[in-house]
């Protein structure tokens, strides 16, 4: 939805590479007639409240078919997210056989990990100008890193 908040061209290219690859797979379903209307599905963020339509099944599918498309491939120019994807997938999955995975637990490090790196990937000047218009959830995360980070070093007595 925002992917003018993606850090340079090379991030915002696989991003896209990213979406075009799985409107190239789901074009493949018969249920989808046309590509603006896969694009249109893809994208939507939640279905309306008490909506008879579920899309639970349709992305469960939608995962299922890029796990198997990509679990064994070791990269792909056409798709590099998705490979890393269904790397990420297939070792939670063997993890969560053995029992050795708290799934919340996980969920919370990964969002962490994806706010703090998006956050830290987005200019100062980004983060300036979404302060003077409340701020987006990502400028709050790059100011408490970057405190913490001071807070850190200060702790230690290094220089910054």
């Amino acid at each position: 939805e925002r992917s003018y908040m993606l850090p340079g061209m090379p991030q915002k290219r696989l991003y896209q590479q990213t979406c075009e690859r799985m409107v190239t797979m789901q074009s493949a379903d018969p249920r989808y007639p046309s590509r603006p209307r896969v694009v249109m599905d893809l994208l939507r963020v939640r279905d309306a409240p008490h909506s008879s339509i579920s899309r639970v099944v349709e992305r469960e599918g939608l995962a299922n078919n890029l796990y198997d498309k990509y679990a064994d491939k070791e990269f792909s120019h056409l798709a590099p997210r998705l490979t890393h994807m269904a790397r990420l997938a297939k070792e939670l999955l063997e993890k969560d056989k053995d029992g050795a995975i708290d799934s919340l637990q996980l969920v919370l490090d990964v969002w962490m990990d994806i706010l703090i790196y998006a956050g830290t990937k987005c200019s100062r000047e980004f983060h300036a100008q979404k302060l003077n218009s409340g701020g987006e959830l990502t400028t709050v995360v790059w100011l408490m890193a970057e405190y913490i980070y001071h807070a850190s070093v200060a702790q230690r007595g290094d220089v910054v």
